[in-house]
Parts: C-alpha cells; structure tokens; sequence
C-alpha cells in the first residue's frame, strides 16, 4: 500500500484520497444533531465537547474544531492519527488525539455533548459495549452519532463482508489471506437502536440502506474507481498479503458481488439523545 501505511495497514493519505463521500455524510450526521439540539433550543453549557471515535484522517475533528467545539479523537490506526494531529495543529488548546482501540476504549461518563462514531462499528466483533460505553459518556441533552456499512437485518443475505469472505476462502487465496482475514461484521441497525434505548437513549434519526451521492459533476465510477476504492478504505492487511494479486482478488469478488446484486454497503445512520432530567423525570 503507497503513502505512509503503518502496521495496521491502513494509510491516512491513501484513505483520505477516496473517501470525501463518508467525510461530508458524518458530518452532515453532526449536523442533523446539532438543528435537533438547536430546535429543541437548549444551549451548551460551557464548551461543548465531542469525542469522534475512529476519526481517520482527521476531516470531522477539525470541522467541529473550526466551529468551537472541543474534540477528542481517537483512531486505532497510528497513521489515522498522525493525519489528524497534523490535521489539527491549529486547535492545539482545543484538539486531542490519542490512538485507542474502540472495542476497548473508555470515554469519561457524562463528559461529552455529542460522541460521533462513522464507519467504525462494522469493525468491531461486539458493538453491545461499545455502545454501552457511548451512551454513558454523554451529558444530559447530549448525542450519540452513528454511521457504519452493514446495518442490514440479520435474515438478509450477509453481502458484500460475506462476499469478500467466500471469495477468500476460495482455494487460490486461501493460503495468502490466513493470517489476514476479514474481520468486518454486521450490526443490524435494529439491535443497535434497541441497546441505546435500554441504556435510556432516545432514537432521533434513523436511516437504513442509506445513499450518500457523490459530488455534483462527479462522472460516473468505472470498474477500476470501485477497485480502488475498496482497496484503499477496506482491506488494510490485506493489502500487504496479497501483494501484486490484490487487483485479481478484488475482481473476482466484486463480480460476485455484481451477479448477485450485492453492491450496496447496506449503510446505516442512527442518531440518539440522551434526555435532560426534567424531559424523563
């Protein structure tokens, strides 16, 4: 992988090159909780803090940083959060960067007004306590933002993660992939909307099968945009094990993923508000 890849095999330039689509979606996500915020006309009490798990390249920090919001961004990738330290300089006072696992993770309870998560939660084996751990950190009256691929119902045919995992399994790349195996799940929307309302959330937005459309005047991708694509924002390790044959592989399971009309990522969004005292006495 070109850039600076690092040993989770992900490159913050690489990934920052193709993914402005998910960059503008996440924070028009931010947005939709701050207008619900902003009709519901509860002011910030002091700075308002966020926490932007999985931040990547650093494009939602710095927009939030830009509009005086505190941030502390985390990344599991130490190439994600170099990008966004740079990314970041100018709000020294104002940014935070650590590089943290999210499945292990723990925000400070109650210390946070919006805690934003986009494509993140599909890497994750258990996303229960993750979510757990989101809700318990805000403040009254504040946020969880969540976007991630595979919202999908749990009866539906898994997709594209399950494609690329057949394909994998196939015996010409068997061998290469062992110990480089696809780790992306589902997490049915539902299951995460029923576990923010048990821990006392409550549901303000939620969209499945999501589209984000690219920019205006963008042309149309050809097979060679989509390749690229996926082996920038979804492979990582993958990458660095199959070497010259990733182009073949991401061929063969994207024709699959064609003939059985399993090209959409199946996003989901859900937004979530954790009610003042006075609204849930």
């Amino acid at each position: 992988m070109k850039g600076d890849a690092d040993v989770t095999g992900w490159s913050a330039i690489d990934y920052a090159d193709v993914n402005a689509n998910q960059v503008r979606s996440a924070i028009d996500a931010v947005d939709v909780a701050l207008a619900d915020r902003a009709a519901r006309g509860i002011p910030f009490e002091g700075d308002p803090a966020t926490a932007d798990i999985g931040c990547g390249a650093g494009e939602v920090a710095a927009d939030l940083a830009a509009r005086g919001f505190s941030v502390y961004a985390t990344d599991f990738s130490p190439s994600m959060v170099d990008q966004t330290r740079r990314r970041c300089r100018d709000h020294p006072d104002t940014v935070s960067v650590d590089r943290a696992d999210a499945s292990s993770l723990r925000l400070a309870p109650g210390g946070f007004d919006i805690v934003h998560c986009s494509w993140v939660m599909h890497w994750l084996p258990d996303v229960g306590p993750v979510l757990d751990m989101m809700a318990d950190a805000l403040r009254p009256g504040g946020y969880v933002v969540l976007q991630w691929n595979a919202g999908h119902p749990a009866d539906e045919p898994e997709g594209q993660f399950g494609i690329l995992r057949e394909v994998a399994d196939r015996p010409r790349w068997r061998e290469p992939l062992r110990q480089a195996p696809f780790t992306m799940r589902r997490h049915p929307s539902a299951d995460v909307v029923a576990r923010l309302a048990d821990a006392g959330l409550d549901i303000v937005s939620r969209i499945d099968d999501m589209v984000i459309p690219p920019p205006p005047d963008t042309p149309p991708m050809t097979l060679v945009d989509v390749r690229e694509r996926v082996k920038r924002t979804g492979m990582g390790l993958q990458s660095d094990a199959l070497g010259d044959d990733l182009d073949e592989f991401l061929d063969e399971a994207i024709a699959v993923m064609v003939e059985r009309e399993a090209t959409s990522l199946r996003d989901s969004r859900v937004i979530a508000r954790r009610p003042d005292s006075e609204e849930h006495p």
